[in-house]
């Protein structure tokens, strides 16, 4: 685990579970039968994978604000819309949804949105159980290191030590990955709304090299037993994603980003399989935040 470039959702995931406790299922709704955590109680490497292929925060800051691209408040999901999510399974995505927005708000040194969101999160946590983490020693620690972009990410680097000592004592499958899965949906939709109309080359790279990732959600959510109509959504559109990723040609060894020996190929594509790609995303995101 020597990559640094822990992703917007790996940052908030981490820091929530840390102290999580398992989530109430709706009436009808069964755990999965596959679960997270390895048969001797270790996190399975398959799901440390997962953790660590999701798009670094600092690094897509990086690249927007080298492009001129500026914060956009328009491309979050309001805080009023907070109210639609009444099922568990919709909590625990939107909860991926908001927490992908914190990070964005606290990486652009938004104070105000910061404490907003960081309220919001809080809010939602607590009706799954995990509200506990979001103290005001967190908050501070972001709000204080706001403009030092390599603070903020040892900071989530090091929930990702917490998470990994406490996740052998939680057993909580079926929010660990829609939380996940949410807060990557709306880090795609986040880069692809800004590459739609700035064009910037590095996003699309980003897009591109998420191809693993698709694929590792997919077979993750497609474990997930349960009737709830956003997941079954969930499951559908993570397998269109995960077609679309395999039209992409595979890069050579020596297009892997420099500096970053972790990071996946960059394929070979074309500006419409990212835009395909950003279609999917955007019906799905629209699914998720509507509740």
């Amino acid at each position: 685990m020597t990559r640094l470039g822990v992703g917007v959702v790996a940052a908030f995931v981490f820091t929530m579970l840390s102290g999580c406790e398992p989530t109430p299922k709706e009436p009808g709704e069964s755990q999965t039968s596959d679960t997270l955590l390895g048969s001797g109680g270790s996190v399975d490497e398959a799901m440390i994978d997962l953790l660590m292929s999701l798009p670094s925060p600092v690094q897509m800051v990086n690249i927007l604000r080298n492009a001129n691209a500026a914060y956009d408040g328009t491309l979050l999901n309001p805080i009023a819309n907070k109210e639609n999510y009444k099922s568990s399974a919709s909590q625990a995505m939107i909860l991926g949804v908001y927490g992908a927005d914190l990070s964005y708000v606290t990486l652009f040194d938004r104070k105000k949105e910061s404490l907003q969101y960081f309220a919001l999160t809080s809010e939602i946590a607590q009706k799954i159980g995990v509200g506990s983490v979001f103290t005001r020693e967190v908050l501070d620690r972001a709000t204080n290191n706001q403009g030092n972009r390599d603070s903020l990410e040892q900071i989530f680097t090091e929930t990702f030590a917490n998470l990994h000592s406490r996740l052998e004592q939680n057993s909580n499958e079926r929010d660990l990955a829609l939380i996940i899965s949410g807060g990557w949906v709306e880090t795609i939709w986040l880069a692809g709304s800004i590459w739609r109309t700035k064009k910037v080359p590095e996003l699309a790279d980003q897009i591109a090299m998420q191809g693993p990732t698709a694929s590792m959600l997919a077979d993750l959510v497609g474990k997930l037993d349960t009737q709830d109509k956003a997941v079954q959504t969930l499951k559908a559109k993570f397998a269109e994603i995960s077609e679309v990723y395999r039209t992409m040609t595979p890069g050579e060894e020596g297009e892997k980003q420099s500096g970053d020996d972790d990071a996946p190929v960059k394929p070979k594509y074309t500006d419409e399989q990212i835009d395909a790609i950003f279609k999917i995303i955007s019906g799905l995101r629209k699914t998720i935040t509507e509740g």
